[in-house]
């Protein structure tokens, strides 16, 4: 269950649906047309009308139902993941990269590094060299904006760590 490839069941299931819809589309002609059909299969579905929309409508809640529980099943798996990876490395980081990189979750990936140096227990100088410190391990760009310094998460790192943290 774990080398699924996801896009070929996203393309199957898209498939399935078609066919689905396909066949409702059909026995709802066939079901409102004034005469009989004379092919005995078509005749058959015009009399079983109801009974083919309510399998289709089951198969279909079956289907959508199957589908949404192995994306779950897809999503907690990646969220696990994430979650491992995170305790192993934040217990790395020295308190101030921690206050830096929790201060820059919360305020969506951006700050000025103006805006760290306010932060409790720091000064201009521990936000410069925690900031030096995290680019230096590739977990933050810095952006010189004129006279501002931007600190950025790298990118996709901000999701990881929103999930997390």
């Amino acid at each position: 269950m774990r080398n699924i490839d996801w896009r070929a069941f996203r393309n199957l299931g898209f498939g399935i649906l078609a066919i689905l819809f396909a066949l409702a589309v059909v026995v709802t002609f066939l079901s409102y047309s004034t005469s009989p059909p004379t092919n005995p299969l078509l005749y058959s579905a015009w009399q079983h009308h109801v009974i083919i929309m309510l399998v289709l409508v089951i198969f279909s809640v079956a289907f959508g139902f199957a589908s949404s529980a192995l994306s779950a099943q897809q999503v907690q798996r990646a969220q696990k993941t994430t979650k491992g990876m995170l305790d192993v490395i934040l217990p790395f980081l020295q308190p101030d990269e921690r206050a830096v990189l929790d201060f820059l979750v919360k305020q969506d990936g951006q700050a000025k590094q103006a805006d760290l140096s306010r932060l409790p227990n720091m000064t201009r100088l521990r936000a410069h060299r925690s900031v030096q410190r995290l680019e230096s391990k590739g977990i933050v760009s810095v952006t010189p904006h004129g006279k501002v310094r931007v600190i950025s998460l790298k990118e996709g790192l901000l999701d990881v760590l929103q999930t997390g943290m």
